[in-house]
């Protein structure tokens, strides 16, 4: 796992009925890992010189969210279930439910 220098580093406890949502290959399904909680890696920064926009703060500030489940920090997630049942793969898709998130997960 990566912690940039000058990085913030924050553990919080995770609401129930979060999970880590990985293919399954013997069941052809979905494997769920309960998450207890998240780490939370923040990093401040300043803009490139020409990049910075005009309505923008001085700093750059970043927060990479991880959950931590009873095999450590997660730094590969594939899919999350949320609380309400739905499942969601990061920068791809979310609002999905389990058999749209495994097919996902296939492709």
């Amino acid at each position: 796992m990566y912690y940039p220098s000058g990085s913030t580093n924050s553990i919080i406890p995770a609401a129930p009925d979060w999970a880590v949502a990985q293919l399954d290959s013997a069941t052809d399904g979905l494997f769920l890992t309960s998450v207890i909680a998240w780490l939370l890696v923040t990093r401040v920064g300043d803009y490139a010189p020409g990049v910075k926009p005009d309505h923008a703060v001085e700093k750059l500030v970043t927060v990479d969210v991880y959950p931590i489940t009873v095999e450590g920090v997660e730094d590969d997630v594939v899919a999350l279930k949320a609380p309400d049942g739905t499942f969601s793969v990061p920068n791809i898709r979310g609002g999905m439910n389990s058999e749209q998130c495994l097919a996902e997960l296939k492709t």
